[in-house]
């Protein structure tokens, strides 16, 4: 039930950042939106599975990100959501709200934050976020103050690396799915994306699947015969040699902040089926 909302080893060379994914509600197209790719995305139902464990991540009204659940209490989304580039502060936790299965109002669930760990390195700095160095460190977990994926569920996490991605592109599809800026009140999906390969020399995945801010901390999915799994973090996108493309963190990036999770390790694809429409990984 419903609720309403009252308040391979290729490696790919880029070479501009262009601009950030979130958060993000206003403004001018940024250089390299695929504004058309992303209106284009079919709006799909939020209430049900596994599309009920995306959701907004919402910042008491300084602007939206996406997140997914990936066990009762924690949802996965992008670091430099959280981030206030104004005050070059890190927002508080208790202003961090996750609306599970938002649609055009109505949602599946909602929680607070009750913490949040963020990606860290001498490299990153959320107030440089422009250059792509920083990009592969770009992920956070929130830790909810409520379990809701013991109703909802949650997705599992697929291990993407280089030497498994031409077996995942053969035993499977890559899909996106947000709030971008431009339908920021219901949830879209850009399925069947190409997936060039990884960054030289950076952990970080380059993608073509139509994103625009508003789609920062969506889950890059692999999926195959109906089960779904989270391979990377979307975290902007950026210049590259043939165009515009969309980056990704790699899951494996939080691994040692994830443990206990339903990971699928092996690299031989196609993953194991999880537990159906109850989401329950890992039980």
């Amino acid at each position: 039930m419903s609720r309403r909302l009252v308040s391979g080893a290729a490696l790919f060379c880029l070479t501009l950042v262009l601009a950030l994914s979130g958060p993000a509600p206003a403004g001018a197209a940024g250089l390299g939106e695929d504004v058309a790719g992303v209106q284009a995305r079919p709006v799909v139902d939020a209430g049900a599975w596994p599309w009920r464990t995306i959701g907004r991540v919402n910042l008491s009204g300084q602007g939206h990100c996406t997140g997914t659940l990936i066990g009762e209490r924690l949802v996965l989304t992008a670091a430099h959501c959280l981030f206030n580039r104004r005050t070059g502060r890190w927002y508080p936790p208790e202003s961090v709200h996750f609306v599970a299965g938002y649609q055009r109002g109505d949602y599946s669930a909602h929680a607070r934050a009750a913490s949040y760990r963020t990606g860290q390195g001498k490299d990153f700095d959320p107030a440089r976020m422009e250059a792509v160095v920083h990009f592969p460190a770009d992920w956070a977990i929130l830790t909810l103050d409520a379990p809701l994926g013991r109703k909802l569920g949650y997705l599992g996490l697929a291990r993407l690396e280089r030497r498994n991605l031409a077996a995942a592109r053969e035993g499977g599809a890559f899909a996106l799915a947000g709030y971008p800026r431009v339908r920021r009140h219901a949830l879209s999906l850009a399925d069947d994306c190409e997936l060039p390969g990884f960054v030289s020399g950076l952990e970080l995945i380059a993608h073509r699947c139509p994103s625009m801010p508003g789609d920062s901390g969506a889950p890059l999915l692999w999926h195959h015969d109906g089960d779904y799994r989270v391979a990377g973090v979307s975290n902007g996108r950026a210049g590259a040699t043939g165009g515009s493309v969309g980056t990704a963190v790699p899951v494996s990036r939080a691994e040692a902040a994830l443990p206990g999770l339903d990971w699928q390790q092996d690299s031989r694809l196609p993953f194991p089926a999880t537990a159906g429409d109850t989401g329950l990984a890992g039980k």
